[in-house]
């Protein structure tokens, strides 16, 4: 669909390609993906707001929550486990992540009117110390999949900025503005947040 978002049921597997075409259902191209049967990455009751994303060193990070409880896994290509199951934190909706070059990773998630940003290396160690920007005020709205949800968007060096929206914001004139916090590679704070629209 136009804004990037789709539902789908009743499928057993959906890859996206890397000409933004998608493949549903199993081809024989998958075996070089994975060989043999499906495989289970969580067994919690409850689990939602389920993503994965290929790490530059072609590892797979799955993220999911389980009520607000933010959980992630990374495995290689062979479906086999390189780290034990990561807890990002407490979620009030879905986990950000983004792939850095260096084969780690970012997340960012709100928990209730405060934004964590952590870095991890590519084995799901954290680097450095979980960022908290206070006083969030998400806007909510009709679509549920749209709220608590930050962003991130990477650098070809490394650094990121993390997205979010949120009401009140000192010269927002729409009730619903859009934040954005530059980060450095190391994961410093560059700066403070800047409102993106007015």
């Amino acid at each position: 669909s136009p804004d990037g978002v789709d539902t789908v049921s009743g499928v057993e597997k959906l890859r996206f390609q890397g000409d933004d075409t998608t493949q549903i259902g199993w081809q024989p191209s998958d075996l070089v993906l994975r060989s043999g049967s499906e495989w289970t990455v969580a067994t919690a009751s409850g689990a939602t707001l389920a993503s994965v994303t290929t790490l530059s060193g072609g590892n797979h990070l799955y993220v999911w929550n389980v009520g607000t409880a933010a959980n992630a896994q990374i495995f290689d290509q062979s479906n086999q486990p390189v780290s034990a199951v990561l807890s990002p934190g407490s979620a009030s909706g879905a986990v950000a992540v983004a792939a850095l070059p260096t084969g780690g990773f970012v997340t960012a998630l709100i928990s209730g009117t405060t934004l964590a940003v952590q870095q991890y290396n590519a084995v799901g160690a954290a680097v450095g110390i979980v960022q908290t920007i206070s006083g969030v005020t998400p806007t909510t709205v009709s679509d549920s999949a749209y709220n608590y949800r930050p962003a991130i968007g990477v650098l070809a060096d490394g650094s990121y900025a993390v997205a979010w929206n949120t009401s009140g914001a000192p010269g927002d004139s729409s009730g619903d503005g859009v934040l954005v916090q530059r980060f450095s590679a190391a994961g410093a704070p560059v700066g403070s947040a800047t409102l993106v629209n007015t």
